[in-house]
């Protein structure tokens, strides 16, 4: 994807790449920092859909939407690296091997939308975040980051925190 004409933009934490409906012009890539893609549930219930750091493609699946599903919002100050949509498509046309890698990646990027969606389905924040833990192989993000875990288990941060204070 070298050959493809980026453009490169910087955003502080807090700003907004895209928003919901927005028309999808440009493929982004996370070269310095985070972007979460979150959608309001009615309730007013952030949910986390994506969390993408340095080197991961914002919401890849809207390459072949029209509009997009969801916001994107820097959680630090970050740098982003974007292509345009049909220019994208042009070089996946020309090149197999980078759509054999675009699919491969689209095939992970499903992985993880059915873990988040059976998450989801479990009852208890302890459930949630117990199949979290196995599923990243890894320990709680640091304090700091609770916020945006309780947004990806899809509960809220009160109720992440009394349940860590349970498991302590």
């Amino acid at each position: 994807m070298v050959n493809l004409p980026w453009r490169h933009d910087s955003l502080e934490q807090g700003q907004t790449l895209f928003r919901r409906k927005d028309p999808v012009l440009r493929m982004f890539r996370v070269e310095e920092g985070e972007i979460h893609l979150v959608r309001y549930q009615k309730s007013g219930q952030a949910l986390t859909l994506q969390r993408a750091n340095r080197q991961a493609v914002v919401a890849d699946a809207s390459l072949f939407a029209k509009e997009y599903h969801c916001d994107a919002m820097a959680q630090v100050d970050t740098v982003v690296s974007s292509v345009r949509v049909p220019e994208f498509k042009d070089f996946l046309r020309a090149n197999s091997e980078a759509s054999l890698s675009w699919m491969i990646h689209l095939g992970r990027t499903a992985q993880d939308a059915r873990f988040r969606a059976e998450l989801i389905s479990l009852r208890t924040v302890d459930e949630r975040l117990s199949a979290w833990i196995d599923w990243h192989q890894s320990d709680l993000p640091q304090k700091g980051q609770w916020r945006s875990l309780a947004e990806e288990l899809g509960v809220s941060s009160e109720a992440l925190y009394r349940t860590l204070a349970k498991r302590r």
